[in-house]
């Protein structure tokens, strides 16, 4: 994972998440998640359909063709990617984020506080794609810090003012 607490895009996310509905709170995560994720994981894994699998039950539940049931085993299956590929010898810095961005970004349906954890992941996902995963520690932080604040933005523009069910999430500690 990259990215800092105290970064203002992550503290603008810890005071916006909670003012959101667990709907709405899936349906950015999964969407930054895939929008950001999918083309860097085909990019280093073509021929690999564990992602699309997990994004296509993530739409599937929020459209109510697939179960939660059905999207938790897509999640395990995304999760147990990662850590294969974790394990692997070689360079999976890329997929291996790709993978737990995804796979965190569905789990906001039953979790809503991995509203805010996968954006780590997503962050550090683009960062060593675009540096790679041996760059300078500083380089890569920043490369980070620019995802959050995308994804933060793209909060900001689906956010539904005065949410009448707001998820109420806490990230106090």
């Amino acid at each position: 994972m990259l990215g800092k607490l105290d970064d203002p895009a992550v503290v603008h996310l810890q005071e916006a998440i909670p003012t959101q509905s667990v709907t709405t709170l899936f349906a950015w995560a999964t969407s930054c998640a895939a929008g950001r994720c999918l083309p860097l994981w085909h990019a280093r894994r073509p021929d690999d359909g564990r992602a699309d699998a997990l994004v296509d039950a993530a739409r599937g539940y929020a459209a109510g063709t697939c179960t939660k049931a059905q999207l938790k085993a897509e999640i395990r299956t995304m999760r147990d990617a990662a850590r294969e590929l974790d394990a692997a010898a070689g360079d999976t810095a890329v997929e291996v984020a790709c993978a737990r961005a995804l796979s965190t970004a569905a789990a906001v349906a039953t979790t809503p506080t991995n509203a805010l954890g996968f954006m780590f992941y997503l962050a550090a996902a683009v960062a060593y794609y675009e540096l790679g995963a041996a760059a300078d520690a500083d380089a890569l932080d920043e490369a980070a810090s620019r995802a959050i604040d995308c994804a933060a933005r793209e909060l900001d523009r689906v956010a539904v003012a005065d949410e009448p069910h707001p998820s109420n999430v806490d990230f106090s500690c």
